[in-house]
């Protein structure tokens, strides 16, 4: 009901698109640049399939909030440090064939620009070898604007790799996929720095 509702309602107020490649079966590891508050619902609500997120943790202190989100698979993350605990939860999600949707910039841009990217994503798919889905978020939250998600190829990262580099070939991939939105929707681009 929670899922349905938010669709919902997200369709409501704002034009939105899935465009690109299926995100596939069995574990998996969605990775999205970051604009604002709203992504994760609308990413989410989008998926066909369940998805598990991290959230900051003090979003979960908020009295009905916490209840609220966890309800829809969030999970708290200490931001700032390494935290155990979210690790092993997503470790979890992904051995039992789980979808996690992750924004490995750590918080929303201010710019509108892709950032540097934490190496949570990186560490994760290389211990469980699990697929990375790039996609590219292009567009504004205003009432009826168009946003949309590109969903890039899947791929994994090579066992060889350090975190580092396989940070910067998720970073890649995720430029990618906003070029080839900017690309499809060029009207869109102006609201992309947009904050909520």
């Amino acid at each position: 009901m929670l899922y349905w509702g938010v669709r919902l309602a997200l369709g409501l107020l704002f034009r939105l698109r899935l465009e690109g490649e299926a995100v596939p079966g069995g574990p998996v590891i969605v990775v999205c640049n970051h604009l604002t508050a709203f992504d994760p619902p609308t990413l989410g609500a989008l998926m066909r399939r369940p998805a598990w997120y991290m959230a900051k943790e003090e979003l979960f202190a908020t009295p009905g909030f916490g209840w609220l989100i966890r309800q829809v698979h969030a999970y708290p993350v200490r931001r700032g440090r390494p935290d155990r605990r979210s690790l092993r939860t997503s470790l979890t999600v992904l051995r039992a064939g789980g979808m996690l949707i992750l924004f490995p910039e750590g918080h929303r841009s201010e710019t509108g620009e892709l950032q540097e990217l934490r190496r949570g994503a990186a560490y994760l798919a290389r211990k469980t070898g699990c697929a990375i889905v790039p996609v590219g978020l292009v567009g504004k939250y205003r009432w009826r604007h168009l946003v949309t998600f590109q969903v890039g190829p899947a791929f994994t990262i090579p066992p060889e790799l350090s975190l580092d580099e396989a940070s910067a070939m998720i970073r890649t991939a995720i430029q990618r996929q906003i070029a080839v939105n900017h690309a499809r929707h060029p009207a869109s681009v102006a609201g992309t720095a947009e904050k909520v």
